[in-house]
Protein backbone atom coordinates (compact mmCIF):
# COMPACT_ATOMS: atom_id res chain seq x y z
CA UNK A 1 0.00 0.00 0.00
CA UNK A 2 1.56 3.41 -0.66
CA UNK A 3 2.06 5.54 2.06
CA UNK A 4 0.10 8.90 2.56
CA UNK A 5 1.91 12.01 3.37
CA UNK A 6 -0.03 14.03 6.37
CA UNK A 7 0.41 17.51 5.92
CA UNK A 8 0.09 18.26 9.49
CA UNK A 9 -0.02 22.33 10.21
CA UNK A 10 1.37 23.63 13.54
CA UNK A 11 1.52 26.78 12.26
CA UNK A 12 0.74 28.91 16.22
CA UNK A 13 1.93 25.75 17.95
CA UNK A 14 5.60 25.84 16.65
CA UNK A 15 6.17 29.45 17.41
CA UNK A 16 4.34 29.83 21.08
CA UNK A 17 5.97 29.10 24.60
CA UNK A 18 2.05 29.06 26.22
CA UNK A 19 0.23 25.39 25.84
CA UNK A 20 -3.12 26.09 25.61
CA UNK A 21 -5.24 22.70 25.62
CA UNK A 22 -5.84 22.98 21.65
CA UNK A 23 -1.92 23.49 21.73
CA UNK A 24 -1.69 19.96 24.34
CA UNK A 25 -3.78 18.13 21.52
CA UNK A 26 -1.49 19.52 18.56
CA UNK A 27 1.31 17.99 20.48
CA UNK A 28 0.55 14.73 21.75
CA UNK A 29 -1.72 13.79 19.03
CA UNK A 30 1.84 14.41 16.39
CA UNK A 31 3.66 12.62 19.23
CA UNK A 32 2.28 9.54 18.29
CA UNK A 33 1.51 10.23 15.02
CA UNK A 34 4.96 10.51 13.84
CA UNK A 35 5.47 6.83 15.33
CA UNK A 36 3.06 4.93 13.01
CA UNK A 37 4.75 3.69 9.86
CA UNK A 38 2.39 3.98 7.19
CA UNK A 39 2.21 7.69 6.89
CA UNK A 40 4.67 9.99 5.96
CA UNK A 41 4.31 13.25 8.35
CA UNK A 42 5.29 17.24 7.11
CA UNK A 43 5.07 19.57 10.02
CA UNK A 44 3.75 22.70 7.96
CA UNK A 45 3.15 26.58 8.58
CA UNK A 46 1.56 29.14 6.92
CA UNK A 47 4.12 31.42 5.05
CA UNK A 48 3.03 34.70 3.35
CA UNK A 49 6.40 34.81 1.38
CA UNK A 50 7.13 34.30 -1.04
CA UNK A 51 3.36 34.29 -2.30
CA UNK A 52 1.40 33.23 0.21
CA UNK A 53 1.29 29.26 0.71
CA UNK A 54 2.04 26.22 2.90
CA UNK A 55 5.83 25.36 3.82
CA UNK A 56 7.85 22.41 5.74
CA UNK A 57 8.47 24.11 9.49
CA UNK A 58 12.22 24.38 9.59
CA UNK A 59 13.93 22.02 12.51
CA UNK A 60 13.79 24.68 15.04
CA UNK A 61 10.24 25.00 14.81
CA UNK A 62 9.14 21.55 15.12
CA UNK A 63 11.98 20.58 18.50
CA UNK A 64 10.41 23.77 20.02
CA UNK A 65 6.74 22.73 19.32
CA UNK A 66 7.83 19.03 20.54
CA UNK A 67 10.40 20.20 23.45
CA UNK A 68 9.47 23.24 25.04
CA UNK A 69 8.35 22.44 28.84
CA UNK A 70 7.10 19.11 27.82
CA UNK A 71 7.18 16.28 30.69
CA UNK A 72 8.12 13.81 29.07
CA UNK A 73 11.50 11.80 26.64
CA UNK A 74 12.48 14.41 24.23
CA UNK A 75 11.23 13.98 20.54
CA UNK A 76 14.84 14.35 18.25
CA UNK A 77 14.52 16.68 15.76
CA UNK A 78 13.32 16.68 12.44
CA UNK A 79 14.85 17.19 9.15
CA UNK A 80 13.38 17.49 5.62
CA UNK A 81 15.35 16.98 2.47
CA UNK A 82 12.76 19.81 0.45
CA UNK A 83 11.45 22.99 1.68
CA UNK A 84 9.23 23.71 -0.94
CA UNK A 85 5.88 24.84 -1.26
CA UNK A 86 3.73 22.46 -0.50
CA UNK A 87 1.42 22.51 -3.61
CA UNK A 88 5.09 22.22 -5.81
CA UNK A 89 5.33 18.86 -4.96
CA UNK A 90 2.09 17.55 -3.82
CA UNK A 91 0.84 13.92 -4.74
CA UNK A 92 -2.98 14.58 -5.14
CA UNK A 93 -3.95 11.02 -4.57
CA UNK A 94 -2.00 10.21 -1.51
CA UNK A 95 -1.60 13.46 0.28
CA UNK A 96 -3.96 15.10 3.13
CA UNK A 97 -3.79 18.29 4.95
CA UNK A 98 -4.27 18.11 8.40
CA UNK A 99 -5.38 20.79 11.16
CA UNK A 100 -5.93 20.70 14.75
CA UNK A 101 -5.18 24.26 15.03
CA UNK A 102 -7.47 27.13 15.22
CA UNK A 103 -6.48 29.39 12.19
CA UNK A 104 -9.04 31.76 12.32
CA UNK A 105 -5.67 34.73 12.18
CA UNK A 106 -5.15 33.00 8.01
CA UNK A 107 -8.51 31.11 7.27
CA UNK A 108 -9.19 33.42 4.24
CA UNK A 109 -5.69 32.64 2.56
CA UNK A 110 -5.44 29.43 4.13
CA UNK A 111 -9.19 27.88 2.60
CA UNK A 112 -8.48 30.22 -0.52
CA UNK A 113 -5.24 27.82 -0.94
CA UNK A 114 -6.66 24.57 0.03
CA UNK A 115 -10.02 25.54 -2.56
CA UNK A 116 -7.28 26.70 -5.33
CA UNK A 117 -4.95 23.39 -5.50
CA UNK A 118 -8.11 21.17 -4.30
CA UNK A 119 -6.19 19.27 -1.61
CA UNK A 120 -7.91 17.14 0.58
CA UNK A 121 -8.19 18.64 3.97
CA UNK A 122 -9.37 17.30 7.30
CA UNK A 123 -9.89 19.83 10.37
CA UNK A 124 -10.78 18.97 14.00
CA UNK A 125 -13.25 20.89 15.94
CA UNK A 126 -12.87 21.95 19.27
CA UNK A 127 -15.70 23.86 20.18
CA UNK A 128 -17.95 26.21 18.96
CA UNK A 129 -18.54 28.38 21.85
CA UNK A 130 -17.48 31.65 20.31
CA UNK A 131 -20.76 31.49 18.00
CA UNK A 132 -22.98 29.80 20.47
CA UNK A 133 -22.15 31.13 23.55
CA UNK A 134 -23.72 34.34 22.93
CA UNK A 135 -23.37 35.67 26.33
CA UNK A 136 -20.13 35.35 26.80
CA UNK A 137 -18.41 38.56 27.06
CA UNK A 138 -15.29 37.11 26.74
CA UNK A 139 -16.08 35.82 22.92
CA UNK A 140 -17.61 38.96 22.00
CA UNK A 141 -14.77 40.12 20.04
CA UNK A 142 -14.43 37.19 18.39
CA UNK A 143 -17.35 36.61 16.88
CA UNK A 144 -16.78 37.82 13.91
CA UNK A 145 -13.44 36.00 13.08
CA UNK A 146 -14.77 32.85 14.55
CA UNK A 147 -18.00 32.94 12.31
CA UNK A 148 -15.82 33.41 9.12
CA UNK A 149 -13.48 30.40 10.62
CA UNK A 150 -16.80 27.98 10.72
CA UNK A 151 -18.00 28.75 7.24
CA UNK A 152 -14.83 29.68 5.20
CA UNK A 153 -12.79 26.62 6.51
CA UNK A 154 -14.81 24.03 8.67
CA UNK A 155 -17.71 23.98 6.36
CA UNK A 156 -15.99 23.00 3.48
CA UNK A 157 -13.46 21.14 5.10
CA UNK A 158 -13.72 17.41 3.42
CA UNK A 159 -14.00 15.95 6.94
CA UNK A 160 -14.56 17.27 10.55
CA UNK A 161 -13.52 16.05 13.45
CA UNK A 162 -15.35 17.23 16.78
CA UNK A 163 -13.30 16.63 20.11
CA UNK A 164 -17.04 15.28 21.61
CA UNK A 165 -20.69 14.19 20.10
CA UNK A 166 -21.84 17.39 21.96
CA UNK A 167 -19.72 19.33 19.92
CA UNK A 168 -20.47 17.87 16.71
CA UNK A 169 -24.70 18.53 17.78
CA UNK A 170 -23.83 21.73 18.09
CA UNK A 171 -22.07 22.67 14.81
CA UNK A 172 -25.21 20.56 13.19
CA UNK A 173 -27.97 22.66 15.07
CA UNK A 174 -25.94 25.89 14.48
CA UNK A 175 -25.91 24.90 10.77
CA UNK A 176 -29.56 24.16 10.47
CA UNK A 177 -30.50 27.51 12.38
CA UNK A 178 -28.43 29.63 10.71
CA UNK A 179 -30.09 32.81 8.89
CA UNK A 180 -28.47 32.80 5.79
CA UNK A 181 -28.93 36.95 5.59
CA UNK A 182 -27.43 37.46 8.75
CA UNK A 183 -23.24 37.19 7.13
CA UNK A 184 -21.12 40.15 6.60
CA UNK A 185 -17.79 39.21 5.01
CA UNK A 186 -18.94 35.45 3.22
CA UNK A 187 -21.16 36.15 0.01
CA UNK A 188 -24.72 34.75 0.88
CA UNK A 189 -24.18 32.87 -2.43
CA UNK A 190 -21.07 31.54 -1.00
CA UNK A 191 -22.66 30.33 2.51
CA UNK A 192 -25.59 28.93 0.73
CA UNK A 193 -23.23 26.55 -1.57
CA UNK A 194 -21.25 25.67 1.70
CA UNK A 195 -24.29 24.66 3.49
CA UNK A 196 -25.70 22.72 0.50
CA UNK A 197 -22.46 20.21 0.75
CA UNK A 198 -22.66 20.12 4.30
CA UNK A 199 -23.83 17.14 6.14
CA UNK A 200 -23.80 15.20 9.04
CA UNK A 201 -21.77 12.38 7.45
CA UNK A 202 -18.86 14.76 7.00
CA UNK A 203 -18.60 15.14 10.43
CA UNK A 204 -16.95 12.47 13.04
CA UNK A 205 -16.76 13.23 16.67
CA UNK A 206 -13.77 11.78 18.76
CA UNK A 207 -13.66 12.10 22.20
CA UNK A 208 -10.47 13.44 23.18
CA UNK A 209 -8.32 10.66 25.34
CA UNK A 210 -7.98 10.85 29.31
CA UNK A 211 -4.23 10.66 28.89
CA UNK A 212 -3.04 13.65 31.03
CA UNK A 213 -0.34 15.45 28.89
CA UNK A 214 1.70 12.63 27.27
CA UNK A 215 2.69 10.87 30.79
CA UNK A 216 2.29 7.18 32.24
CA UNK A 217 -0.79 6.81 34.49
CA UNK A 218 1.44 6.65 37.37
CA UNK A 219 -0.99 7.15 40.29
CA UNK A 220 0.84 8.21 43.76
CA UNK A 221 -1.83 10.34 45.76
CA UNK A 222 -0.73 10.76 49.03
CA UNK A 223 -3.26 9.35 51.33
CA UNK A 224 -6.20 11.90 53.31
CA UNK A 225 -4.55 10.28 56.57
CA UNK A 226 -1.23 11.92 55.73
CA UNK A 227 -2.87 15.79 54.98
CA UNK A 228 -3.25 17.87 57.48
CA UNK A 229 -5.66 20.02 54.64
CA UNK A 230 -8.55 19.27 52.39
CA UNK A 231 -7.09 20.27 49.10
CA UNK A 232 -9.21 20.91 46.28
CA UNK A 233 -8.10 21.70 42.94
CA UNK A 234 -9.75 24.18 40.17
CA UNK A 235 -8.23 24.16 37.10
CA UNK A 236 -8.80 25.58 33.63
CA UNK A 237 -8.75 29.15 31.96
CA UNK A 238 -10.60 31.67 34.49
CA UNK A 239 -13.32 33.18 32.88
CA UNK A 240 -17.36 33.90 33.71
CA UNK A 241 -18.62 30.56 31.53
CA UNK A 242 -16.48 28.56 33.50
CA UNK A 243 -17.61 29.89 36.89
CA UNK A 244 -14.85 29.54 38.97
CA UNK A 245 -15.29 32.96 40.54
CA UNK A 246 -19.32 31.94 41.57
CA UNK A 247 -17.54 28.63 42.81
CA UNK A 248 -15.20 30.07 45.01
CA UNK A 249 -17.93 32.42 46.47
CA UNK A 250 -19.52 29.24 47.61
CA UNK A 251 -16.58 28.05 48.88
CA UNK A 252 -16.39 30.65 50.68
CA UNK A 253 -19.61 31.02 52.09
CA UNK A 254 -19.01 27.04 53.25
CA UNK A 255 -15.97 28.14 54.98
CA UNK A 256 -17.87 30.32 57.20
CA UNK A 257 -20.06 28.33 58.26
CA UNK A 258 -17.73 25.25 58.37
CA UNK A 259 -15.14 26.99 60.75
CA UNK A 260 -12.83 23.95 61.81
CA UNK A 261 -12.89 22.27 58.61
CA UNK A 262 -9.03 23.18 57.19
CA UNK A 263 -9.47 23.79 53.36
CA UNK A 264 -7.16 24.69 50.81
CA UNK A 265 -8.02 25.65 47.70
CA UNK A 266 -5.45 25.85 44.61
CA UNK A 267 -6.53 27.20 41.25
CA UNK A 268 -4.49 27.70 38.01
CA UNK A 269 -4.68 28.33 34.80
CA UNK A 270 -4.56 32.01 32.73
CA UNK A 271 -7.10 34.64 33.72
CA UNK A 272 -9.32 36.74 31.35
CA UNK A 273 -9.67 40.50 32.12
CA UNK A 274 -13.13 40.71 32.29
CA UNK A 275 -13.31 38.26 35.42
CA UNK A 276 -10.10 39.36 36.74
CA UNK A 277 -11.31 42.21 39.69
CA UNK A 278 -13.80 39.81 41.09
CA UNK A 279 -12.02 36.65 40.60
CA UNK A 280 -9.26 38.57 43.21
CA UNK A 281 -12.13 39.79 45.58
CA UNK A 282 -13.09 36.59 46.15
CA UNK A 283 -9.53 34.91 46.97
CA UNK A 284 -9.17 38.49 49.47
CA UNK A 285 -12.54 36.59 51.34
CA UNK A 286 -10.66 33.94 51.78
CA UNK A 287 -7.97 34.67 54.43
CA UNK A 288 -5.21 32.72 52.70
CA UNK A 289 -7.14 29.39 51.69
CA UNK A 290 -7.50 30.23 47.96
CA UNK A 291 -3.94 29.90 46.41
CA UNK A 292 -3.74 31.15 42.69
CA UNK A 293 -0.80 29.69 40.84
CA UNK A 294 -1.25 31.36 37.42
CA UNK A 295 -0.13 29.47 34.46
CA UNK A 296 2.56 27.06 36.13
CA UNK A 297 4.97 23.63 34.60
CA UNK A 298 3.73 20.19 33.52
CA UNK A 299 5.40 19.07 37.06
CA UNK A 300 3.90 21.15 39.09
CA UNK A 301 0.58 20.22 37.64
CA UNK A 302 1.53 17.02 38.14
CA UNK A 303 3.18 17.29 41.77
CA UNK A 304 -0.59 19.13 42.84
CA UNK A 305 -2.68 16.11 42.12
CA UNK A 306 -0.54 13.46 44.04
CA UNK A 307 -2.07 16.07 46.75
CA UNK A 308 -5.36 16.82 45.56
CA UNK A 309 -9.13 15.54 47.61
CA UNK A 310 -10.78 16.41 44.59
CA UNK A 311 -11.05 18.72 41.62
CA UNK A 312 -13.98 20.88 40.55
CA UNK A 313 -14.92 21.59 37.09
CA UNK A 314 -18.13 23.31 37.12
CA UNK A 315 -18.73 25.24 33.57
CA UNK A 316 -21.80 25.53 32.13
CA UNK A 317 -20.77 24.82 28.60
CA UNK A 318 -18.25 23.21 27.13
CA UNK A 319 -16.82 22.26 24.06
CA UNK A 320 -15.03 19.38 26.10
CA UNK A 321 -13.31 19.93 29.49
CA UNK A 322 -9.73 18.61 29.47
CA UNK A 323 -9.54 19.17 33.43
CA UNK A 324 -11.90 16.47 33.69
CA UNK A 325 -10.02 13.79 31.81
CA UNK A 326 -6.78 15.44 33.49
CA UNK A 327 -7.84 14.57 37.08
CA UNK A 328 -9.28 11.21 36.30
CA UNK A 329 -5.71 10.40 34.65
CA UNK A 330 -4.28 11.12 37.75
CA UNK A 331 -6.65 9.09 39.77
CA UNK A 332 -8.08 12.06 41.03
CA UNK A 333 -12.56 12.67 41.31
CA UNK A 334 -13.86 15.67 39.59
CA UNK A 335 -17.19 17.09 41.09
CA UNK A 336 -18.86 18.42 37.44
CA UNK A 337 -21.72 19.00 35.19
CA UNK A 338 -24.51 16.34 34.21
CA UNK A 339 -25.03 17.70 30.97
CA UNK A 340 -22.97 18.36 27.79
CA UNK A 341 -19.79 17.17 26.55
CA UNK A 342 -18.36 17.43 30.32
CA UNK A 343 -21.00 14.36 31.22
CA UNK A 344 -19.87 12.19 28.08
CA UNK A 345 -16.05 12.22 29.44
CA UNK A 346 -17.63 12.42 33.41
CA UNK A 347 -19.98 8.87 32.45
CA UNK A 348 -16.50 7.07 32.27
CA UNK A 349 -17.24 6.93 36.16
CA UNK A 350 -14.89 8.65 38.74
CA UNK A 351 -16.89 11.91 38.73
CA UNK A 352 -19.40 13.51 41.00
CA UNK A 353 -21.83 15.30 38.53
CA UNK A 354 -24.34 17.96 39.34
CA UNK A 355 -26.45 20.56 37.74
CA UNK A 356 -24.18 23.83 37.77
CA UNK A 357 -26.59 25.96 36.46
CA UNK A 358 -27.74 25.57 40.27
CA UNK A 359 -26.05 27.27 42.83
CA UNK A 360 -27.23 24.89 45.64
CA UNK A 361 -26.54 22.02 44.11
CA UNK A 362 -23.05 23.02 43.81
CA UNK A 363 -22.68 24.09 47.48
CA UNK A 364 -24.09 20.23 48.50
CA UNK A 365 -22.24 18.79 46.29
CA UNK A 366 -19.41 20.35 48.05
CA UNK A 367 -20.67 19.90 51.37
CA UNK A 368 -21.21 15.73 50.66
CA UNK A 369 -17.86 15.67 49.45
CA UNK A 370 -16.38 17.26 51.96
CA UNK A 371 -17.86 15.56 54.85
CA UNK A 372 -18.31 11.90 53.85
CA UNK A 373 -14.95 10.69 52.57
CA UNK A 374 -16.30 7.37 51.87
CA UNK A 375 -18.07 8.98 48.58
CA UNK A 376 -14.49 10.05 47.65
CA UNK A 377 -13.12 6.85 48.84
CA UNK A 378 -15.68 5.11 46.24
CA UNK A 379 -15.05 7.44 43.32
CA UNK A 380 -10.78 6.74 43.67
CA UNK A 381 -11.81 3.17 43.85
CA UNK A 382 -13.73 3.47 40.86
CA UNK A 383 -10.94 5.44 38.75
CA UNK A 384 -8.44 2.54 39.29
CA UNK A 385 -10.28 0.05 37.62
CA UNK A 386 -11.14 2.42 35.01
CA UNK A 387 -9.43 1.97 31.15
CA UNK A 388 -9.16 5.52 30.63
CA UNK A 389 -7.69 6.03 26.54
CA UNK A 390 -4.25 7.03 25.87
CA UNK A 391 -2.87 9.44 22.89
CA UNK A 392 -2.04 6.56 21.31
CA UNK A 393 -5.35 5.40 20.91
CA UNK A 394 -6.81 8.83 20.05
CA UNK A 395 -3.94 8.99 17.27
CA UNK A 396 -4.91 5.37 15.59
CA UNK A 397 -8.81 6.39 15.33
CA UNK A 398 -7.57 9.60 14.07
CA UNK A 399 -5.83 7.74 11.70
CA UNK A 400 -8.69 5.60 10.25
CA UNK A 401 -10.43 9.03 9.55
CA UNK A 402 -7.50 10.00 7.42
CA UNK A 403 -7.40 6.93 5.31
Amino acid sequence: MTKKTIYYYINHTCKTNYRSGIQNVVIYLARELIKNNNINIVFVKWSYLPYGSLVPCNSNEINHMFNYEITEKLVDTINYDNYNMIHTNIDFNTSIFFCAELVTDVCNNLSDYLKKYNIYNIFVLHDIIPLTDINSIEHQNNYNSFHNYIFKMILSANKIITVSEFTKNELIKYIRNYDIKNTDNISITDIYNIICKFNSNNIKSILLPYQYRNTNKNITRISDCEQSEFIILVAGSIEYRKQQVLLLNIINKFIQNNPLIDIKIIIYGSIFESVKEEFYNEINKSEGKFNYMGLISNEEIISLYEKTSFSCFISKYEGYGLPISESLWNGVPVLTANFGSMMEIAKVGGCYTVDTTNTDSIYNALDKLIKNPNILHKLREEINTLKLTTWKDYADLIYNEMI
